[in-house]
């Protein structure tokens, strides 16, 4: 057997150009656990390489054998055993002479150099049907004879009890091990080798093992998740995207609002807080150019004082004398009455009050002016507007020029005078 192994290795070597062979240096992380985990030395076996091997157990029993091949782990995953690839050995193990011999592990070189480059013979395995001392001493004489370097693997299914055991050769003795690890990954290697010529059979149709079954279902459930996910990641943010320029776009607007708002109050405020006096150069301007003007006014104001004053003096007329009537005899001469009757005042009528000028204001027409405006800050509303347009035969409000005077009655004042 040691000179078998030797062979093995030296293909090994020649296919090392050509090595297509996988490398172990993390654990799986799709497994499924058979048994309890051991500390050291685990072993993880791949999901097609247990169909193999319920396949051909459970169709030719103790009649067949199988080659374990694979790698042992690095990095992470060192000491332990990776076996992604199973290779069927025809013979009767229960036979004394079962013809393991160097044309039957040719064959298995050939066929693993073609179907597992760059893998290793990391133990065997084998099908029970009915355990006893004869099929035990079978089994240890083979692993003696062609498995007895220290860690070889021997896997065994139990057919009458329909479980599965581990061993590991150590110090001369198969120790079963508490259990064993079923990993799930590409495995396209096994794949190929199970089919060779014929369609590929599910693990279910010839094992029904549920687990299994789910655990596949799982991880195809998991991959088309993960997809939706991501789709559903893309969608939202996009939709975010077209959200933050709505929202964008909303902000601009409202700002542009709000400042032309801010326009409006800032007028309204400076036009309540302005005092409605002439502007200065309306001042300067309203000034005669000599005294003319002055003195003219002063006498309209002294002829309307003496108006005033005549209206207030009561209008009395003189009363007449009466003369004295001739005095008639009489027998008894009537006592002589010395009063004189006064006259009867005549009733005098109230002078009407007189009203007071209304007080007239103007402005001059600035740029950027409207009537609107003037009216509001000169009277603090819009209710003389009609007024003004009529006092300054206007009809167009927003038809004003600059330089343009504009006469500004007081109104209010008008209307106190009217009631009176």
């Amino acid at each position: 057997m040691e000179n078998q192994n030797k062979d093995m290795s030296a293909d090994k070597q020649t296919d090392k150009q050509t090595d297509k062979g996988y490398r172990f240096n993390r654990l799986p992380e799709n497994i499924r656990q058979m048994g309890e985990q051991p500390e050291k030395n685990r072993v993880y076996i791949e999901d097609y390489v247990v169909t193999y091997i319920h396949q051909v157990f459970r169709k030719k029993q103790d009649k067949a054998l199988v080659i374990l091949v694979g790698k042992r782990g690095e990095d992470k995953a060192r000491d332990v055993g990776f076996i992604y690839g199973a290779i069927e050995v025809e013979l009767d193990i229960l036979k004394e002479n079962h013809n393991f011999n160097s044309e039957k592990w040719q064959e298995i070189y050939e066929l693993g150099s073609k179907h597992f480059p760059g893998a290793e013979v990391l133990g065997w395995g084998c099908g029970v049907s009915l355990w006893n001392s004869h099929m035990d001493n079978a089994i240890r004489q083979i692993q003696k004879k062609h498995f007895s370097q220290e860690g070889k693997i021997f896997f065994m299914e139990d057919l009458g009890e329909k479980e599965e055991k581990v061993f590991r050769w150590e110090n001369g003795e198969l120790k079963e091990l508490p259990g064993y690890m079923i990993y799930y990954e590409k495995n396209p290697q096994m794949q190929e080798f199970m089919l060779r010529g014929q369609p590929k059979k599910s693990f279910e149709s010839t094992y029904q093992d549920k687990v299994t079954a789910n655990v596949r279902t799982v991880i195809q459930r998991n991959g088309v998740q993960k997809d939706t996910k991501k789709l559903a990641m893309y969608s939202v943010g996009v939709l975010l995207a077209v959200l933050a320029l709505l929202g964008a776009n909303l902000l601009i607007q409202s700002t542009k609002k709000i400042d032309s708002l801010e326009k409006t109050i800032e007028t309204l405020s400076n036009a309540a807080t302005n005092v409605t006096e002439k502007p200065d150069d309306e001042k300067e301007t309203d000034k005669p150019a000599d005294g003319k003007e002055t003195k003219k006014q002063e006498d309209i104001e002294e002829t309307d004082k003496k108006k005033l004053e005549e209206a207030l003096k009561p209008t009395l007329q003189p009363t007449a004398i009466p003369q004295k009537s001739p005095v008639v005899k009489q027998t008894q001469a009537p006592e002589k009455s010395t009063a004189v009757p006064s006259p009867e005042p005549k009733t005098t009528k109230k002078p009407k009050p007189v009203s007071k000028p209304v007080v007239m204001s103007s402005y001059i027409v600035q740029e950027g002016d409207t009537l609107s405006q003037i009216v509001w800050r000169q009277y603090h509303t819009l209710a003389y507007l009609e007024k003004v347009k009529k006092k300054n035969n206007i009809k167009d409000g927003d038809k004003i020029r600059q330089g343009q005077r504009i006469l500004l009655p007081d109104y209010a004042e008008e209307e106190r005078q009217k009631k009176k």
